[in-house]
């Protein structure tokens, strides 16, 4: 599993007649480089997740709103890879979601089929 940080509320979507959330595909586009970061899963339990996404928020200066979860199969399915993306500076477990299409437009439509994977996690 992956956890993309959300750190904005215009990422995410409130159902108003079930006030259940969802992640929208413009948290899974990539920022200025065709990457996208993320954390693993791997070996961290809830605690450490959370740990790192605060981490996160704090050295940006934002809220932390709450994570996307979905499985890197999702990603590798329409032609992404991950790739682990450790070391100075960046956090425990980070990876990149990689070969995304130079096009917004080709991105975006990546980053809704990721979305509709997606769950949303609250902070706890």
């Amino acid at each position: 599993m992956l956890a993309r940080i959300i750190l904005t509320e215009r990422h995410v979507k409130t159902d108003p007649e079930t006030g259940a959330r969802t992640p929208k595909a413009e948290a899974f586009l990539p920022y200025k480089w065709v990457e996208l970061s993320v954390i693993r899963h791997r070996e961290l339990d809830e605690t450490e997740l959370w740990e790192i996404a605060r981490g996160i928020a704090e050295l940006r200066q934002k809220t932390l709103i709450g994570r996307g979860d979905f499985a890197a199969r999702s990603a590798r399915a329409r032609g992404l890879d991950v790739v682990p993306a450790e070391g100075a500076g960046l956090p425990k477990n980070h990876a990149d979601v990689i070969n995304w299409p130079a096009e917004k437009p080709a991105q975006l439509l990546l980053a809704a089929e990721i979305a509709s994977a997606a769950e949303f996690v609250a902070p706890r």
